[in-house]
């Protein structure tokens, strides 16, 4: 009971809230699972991922486990008004900061046929703060933050010696800011500056069921369903500014608080497939689905923005290498496609970016005993695109471009 609540205390400590759900896959969970691209629905082994890729493989744990972190240091390259391939990411993988991410978390405890346990996890993170590349004569500046927390309680139970079921209910909090300066410069000498701000909050609850199958001692399978979200409070502000040299007029401002706001996050079904062969290797398999869903995140004309998610599928594989009883080599492929729809040449609205991605990952995990295992590695996942931005004082279809490097360190305890 207390490493729950310490393990609790360090994820508030760390105030993470929500997350924007464009791409899916863009924080993958876990430690084992991490290093295999997110490829775990069929597998068990990984306290901090089991409850969020299938709850039911907890009642498959022995004992009680903890897994006391799993953290990700995220390198950002992204790019508004151009793009940057994989190779133009890297080549500047040693400039700017590393963002440090709690990413997961979790504790279980097995008893007979049931076990129980506790999820902390931050399954989406959003980060940018640079310029905006269009005309010449303008000078743009973007600074975005979209962060999550998902903490849930999940408990499952063994059916039979081969079969489970179990249940994951996560409470969810998310923090959206956005603010833009833009300054038009005319070619007369006289310019236009523009700034906006939009922040808001966001508390949902997000319920997932799991059923898992060992067919024989080397193949199991499992699935999941994650149920639309249950809206339970949103708020947002947004404040805009306008100010025109070549006009004698006062500065046209625009102040709104307490604005409703609405995060949906879609319908989630996953099978996995795997095939292990004990103390030597295995090899897994997963296949997303994402509902649809369609709404406005603020309820106001001026500050509102259309999010549609799509429906898409998106794949992971992933393997594990015993190279000796106390290391392991981990490594997965996976996708992570855009849920939002692509963005026409007629703009009449704000909406989501559309980038697909794909990633891929590789770790390390290394057992100091029976009861202690470190883990050390990284994942990456980038692509091209678009976005749709307020560029002198009109809505301008933008190329953006995303790599994302993360560094994944992680610890676990069993006994």
């Amino acid at each position: 009971m207390q490493s729950w609540i310490l393990l609790l205390t360090f994820f508030v400590n760390t105030t993470v809230f929500a997350g924007a759900y464009g791409n899916y896959n863009s924080v993958l969970i876990g430690d084992m699972a991490a290093g295999m691209g997110g490829a775990f629905t069929g597998l068990t082994g990984d306290p901090a991922a089991c409850s969020y890729y299938n709850p039911a493989t907890l009642a498959r744990m022995k004992g009680t486990s903890l897994s006391a972190s799993a953290n990700i240091y995220n390198k950002y390259d992204s790019e508004y008004g151009d793009y940057s391939g994989f190779s133009g990411g890297t080549g500047r993988i040693n400039r700017g900061n590393f963002r440090s991410i709690p990413a997961s978390a979790g504790s279980v405890a097995a008893f007979g046929p049931f076990a129980i346990g506790l999820s902390i996890i931050v399954p989406d993170y959003d980060f940018f703060s640079g310029p905006v590349k269009s005309q010449e004569l303008q000078n743009t500046s973007l600074n975005i933050l979209d962060e999550s927390l998902w903490v849930g309680g999940n408990m499952a139970v063994n059916l039979s010696d081969v079969s489970s079921v179990g249940l994951t209910v996560y409470y969810t909090s998310r923090f959206y800011q956005k603010s833009l300066i833009d300054n038009f410069k005319r070619s007369n000498g006289t310019a236009v500056l523009n700034s906006e701000e939009k922040t808001f909050n966001n508390n949902s609850i997000v319920y997932l069921l799991g059923y898992y199958h060992r067919f024989n001692s080397r193949w199991s399978a499992g699935t999941s369903l994650r149920f639309p979200s249950i809206e339970v409070h949103g708020r947002g502000s947004y404040f805009a500014t306008s100010i025109d040299t070549q006009a004698t007029n006062e500065p046209t401002q625009v102040a709104k608080n307490e604005l409703p706001s609405e995060t949906r996050i879609p319908m989630k079904a996953a099978f996995g497939v795997a095939y292990q062969e004990a103390g030597k290797r295995t090899f897994s398999f997963d296949v997303t689905y994402f509902g649809k869903e369609r709404y406005y995140d603020l309820d106001d004309l001026d500050a509102r923005e259309l999010v549609e998610n799509v429906e898409i599928w998106n794949f992971s594989l992933g393997a594990e290498f015993f190279l000796k009883h106390w290391l392991r080599l981990r490594t997965g492929l996976f996708t992570n496609f855009s849920s939002h729809p692509p963005i026409s040449n007629d703009i009449s609205e704000r909406r989501s970016d559309h980038i697909d991605m794909w990633g891929f990952s590789t770790n390390f995990g290394i057992f100091t005993s029976d009861k202690v295992s470190f883990t050390i590695g990284g994942y990456y996942t980038g692509g091209t695109g678009y976005s749709v931005e307020k560029l002198n004082q009109s809505l301008q279809k933008v190329k953006k471009s995303q790599q994302i490097f993360s560094m994944l360190v992680g610890s676990a305890y069993f006994f």
